[in-house]
């Protein structure tokens, strides 16, 4: 990405200096994204914070800040799955997360000149980003292992995450609800 730096306000010009040092980078709807922060539950990303430039917004450039959702494909480990599930803000918004002592091994990566909000609790900053695997190869880079997915289903049978609507367990019924399969009393979930 080339900018004139005259143009990009300071904000701006700090995070870009951050973002370029050495955060992964990767590409979707066109926008080249910066990965900023990954909370890692059980050594898998769980949650990833990414960057976008917008340098033609209404009230000038920006920069945009994504929430991505990763899950693993119906419990397979070396299937990973991400989901945007929102973006507004900016990267002085990240909260600190707050997890359940003892529950899981929570470790957050955040890049440097990047600052969390609060305290959170339970959880220990890393330095290094976690290298992971699928099938094919390793990557430190959570977005080279995942497949970007338009939408994550969940089937509370199955207890899993899926890019596909678990047919097996689960149907629609007239009204629009989603409901168990064979279970008399239409339980809706």
């Amino acid at each position: 990405m080339t900018q004139n730096n005259n143009q990009i306000k300071p904000d701006a010009q700090s995070l870009q200096m951050a973002v370029m040092q050495r955060c992964p980078s990767f590409v979707d709807d066109n926008k080249t994204h910066y990965v900023i922060y990954v909370e890692y539950i059980n050594k898998r990303p769980h949650l990833v914070n990414s960057v976008s430039y917008i340098p033609n917004a209404v009230n000038g450039a920006y920069w945009r800040l994504y929430h991505w959702d990763f899950e693993i494909n119906d419990n397979d480990s070396k299937d990973l799955i991400a989901y945007n599930s929102g973006s507004g803000g900016c990267e002085k918004e990240i909260i600190a997360p707050n997890f359940i002592k003892n529950k899981n091994v929570a470790e957050i990566w955040i890049a440097n000149g990047i600052e969390l909000q609060g305290k959170g609790a339970n959880f220990t900053l890393i330095n290094e980003l976690i290298e992971i695997e699928n099938y094919f190869k390793k990557s430190k880079n959570p977005f080279e292992i995942a497949e970007i997915v338009d939408n994550i289903e969940y089937c509370p049978k199955c207890k899993s995450y899926s890019r596909d609507f678990c047919d097996t367990h689960l149907y629609y019924h007239d009204d629009g609800t989603i409901r168990y399969k064979g279970n008399h009393k239409h339980v809706v979930y």
